[in-house]
Formats: C-alpha cells, sequence, structure tokens
C-alpha cells in the first residue's frame, strides 16, 4: 500500500514532460503486454500481487496521459487545416491549402477528402481526450496516419518531396518522427483499450 501511493505522488510530483515522456516510453510495454497477456491467457509469470498492481496502476495514468496528448495533437492539427484556406492569405499569399497538398499526392477528391481528413482528426482527438470510442478513434487515425507516411513524407524523405506555391512540403526535419511517434502511440492506446476491455470482461466489438 506504501508502495502504490508512492508511485503516485511522484507521479504528481513530475513534470508535465517527464509524463509526457514516460508515456511514450510505455507505449512499447503495453503492446507487449498486451501479446504477453493473449499468449499466456493470464497476468504474466514473475509477479507479485501488489508490483502487478503498481505497474498497472502506473500505466494506466501512462495510457491515460498518452491519450490526452494524442488527442490534443490530433484537434489542433484538424482544426489548422480547416483554417488554412483563410489563414494562407493573410500569413503566405499563394501558399498551398490542405486540399492543394492531397491533391498533389494523387488523393482522389481531394476537396472532400481534406474535409474528411479534417473531420476525422478533431472527432478522434476528442474521443481520445474525452475517453468515448477510444478503440475504433485510435485506429482511425492510425490509419489516417499511416496514409500520410504512405502518400507524403516517407516518399518525400526518399527525395520525392511535393512542390507547390514555392513550397518544398513533406521532408521537413519534424514530420516522419511526429508521424512514426504518433503511429506508435495511438497503436499502445488501442493495445491498452483491448487490454482494459479484456479485463473488464467487454468484447472490442461492443467499442466499434
Amino acid at each position: 500500500m506504501v508502495l502504490k501511493s508512492n508511485a503516485h505522488n511522484d507521479f504528481r510530483g513530475r513534470s508535465l514532460l517527464s509524463n509526457l515522456i514516460i508515456a511514450y516510453g510505455y507505449a512499447p510495454a503495453v503492446i507487449v503486454n498486451l501479446i504477453d497477456c493473449v499468449c499466456r491467457k493470464g497476468r504474466p509469470q514473475g509477479f507479485s500481487a501488489r508490483t502487478d498492481d503498481v505497474l498497472s496502476n502506473q500505466m494506466t495514468k501512462s495510457h491515460r496521459w498518452l491519450q490526452i496528448v494524442a488527442g490534443g495533437v490530433f484537434v489542433f492539427a484538424g482544426i489548422g487545416k480547416l483554417l488554412l484556406p483563410l489563414l494562407i492569405p493573410i500569413a503566405k499569399p499563394g501558399a498551398p491549402d490542405f486540399a492543394a497538398v492531397l491533391g498533389a499526392v494523387h488523393v482522389p477528391f481531394p476537396a472532400l477528402a481534406a474535409i474528411a481528413v479534417c473531420t476525422l482528426e478533431i472527432a478522434g482527438g476528442l474521443a481520445l481526450i474525452g475517453k468515448r470510442l477510444v478503440l475504433p478513434a485510435s485506429l482511425l487515425l492510425a490509419g489516417n496516419m499511416g496514409g500520410a507516411l504512405v502518400s507524403l513524407s516517407v516518399p518525400a524523405h526518399l527525395g520525392r518531396p511535393v512542390q507547390l506555391g514555392g513550397l518544398t512540403i513533406g521532408n521537413e526535419w519534424w514530420r516522419l518522427p511526429l508521424e512514426l511517434g504518433l503511429v506508435v502511440a495511438l497503436l499502445a492506446i488501442a493495445a491498452g483499450e483491448l487490454q482494459r476491455l479484456r479485463a473488464a470482461g467487454s468484447s472490442w466489438k461492443e467499442n466499434l
């Protein structure tokens, strides 16, 4: 009981940056733990009940931080993309909007696709923050990021960036690490949600 209380106090005492680092650090652990539990159909061997409880409590809090941070990123990105047509004439006239970028990478019906992606990112991000439909939201957002990686970021970093409005798009230094990090975070969120549903005796189909 003392150990659990200390873990809780340590979590509250750490800075936001420290909690985010821990949250991302737990991402692979959540996935591995889920696979281990599915294979063993039970709690991994070698852990006492108290140790397992403390680790579970810590991972739950880190998992929640992961949901909030990833959700916030997608809400911010979705709103930003929707506002680009209004902001571009003021901030950088002639720069391409999100629909133009989608058209440049040969996405069909780019104007409709841009609205759909922005809606998905805003709605999915709010779902993660509000803990509503976490499983489908995380999987859909992971698919969205996978599409961005395949269509733009990876080709751009392999020497085929998009050239629009005098700008080179897709090979920015931050883009590939951010998108890969979001995919890992979203898969960890989905794995953690599956683990939670399994522990609660619920079916994953009830959340789709």
